[in-house]
């Protein structure tokens, strides 16, 4: 009976080891690496075989300590150009002449978020009337905006992908700028040239009515 409850946690624990799913973003950067719990160099004298088994693969792998050595135990891969998808990333451990069964890790690269667009409601608009902003994009998308160069605000898209920005009683023309667009996953920043004008016109001031 022992033996039966070790083969089933042998079966469970390998399961495990290998069912293993990483979600990233386009373009990251990102570090892996096994063996550690026999040190930072991994196993004594084993090396490492590392590879990305679709070739649409597009990135560069690297080794961690010294970026010209691929076959150590820890490596970092730049996922670069590579498309969205799905990716089995492998490593094989050869020691003594003998390999080890490969470990694999499924990695989803998911795509950043588009831009959403923002436009002025109505421009130019008089002194005194309410100045606003549509966002429109992805239902949910998490926008980060300022307004007039203020401090940074964030809002969320609604089920139609709309948000309407208002500023109450604008009493000088109003510039909102879109810095950062986020979803579940990934986010996008360093946003440029994302922005739109309204333009507050001032009313024009009467003099009291002269009589004789």
């Amino acid at each position: 009976m022992k033996s039966l409850y070790f083969l089933l946690f042998f079966i469970f624990f390998h399961q495990n080891i290998q069912a293993q799913t990483q979600n990233i973003c386009f373009a990251d950067v990102k570090y892996y690496s096994v063996d550690l719990i026999d040190g930072p160099a991994g196993t004594s004298g084993s090396t490492y075989a590392w590879s990305v088994l679709q070739p649409s693969f597009a990135g560069t792998i690297v080794g961690k300590v010294t970026p010209t050595v691929t076959n150590a135990n820890a490596i970092t891969i730049n996922w670069g150009a590579t498309v969205a998808g799905t990716y089995t990333l492998r490593v094989i451990e050869t020691n003594n002449g003998c390999s080890a069964s490969p470990i694999d890790l499924t990695v989803i690269i998911n795509p950043l978020p588009a831009t959403p667009i923002v436009t002025a409601f109505s421009t130019p608009i008089c002194a005194g009337t309410d100045a606003k902003f549509t966002i429109t994009g992805i239902a949910g998308l998490q926008v980060s905006y300022a307004i007039n160069s203020g401090p940074t605000q964030t809002t969320t898209l609604d089920a139609t992908g709309n948000k309407t920005i208002t500023i109450t009683a604008a009493t000088a023309s109003q510039t909102l700028v879109i810095s950062q667009v986020s979803n579940a996953i990934c986010t996008l920043t360093a946003i440029t040239g994302l922005s739109a004008n309204v333009i507050v016109n001032p009313l024009p001031v009467t003099s009291s009515i002269n009589f004789n």
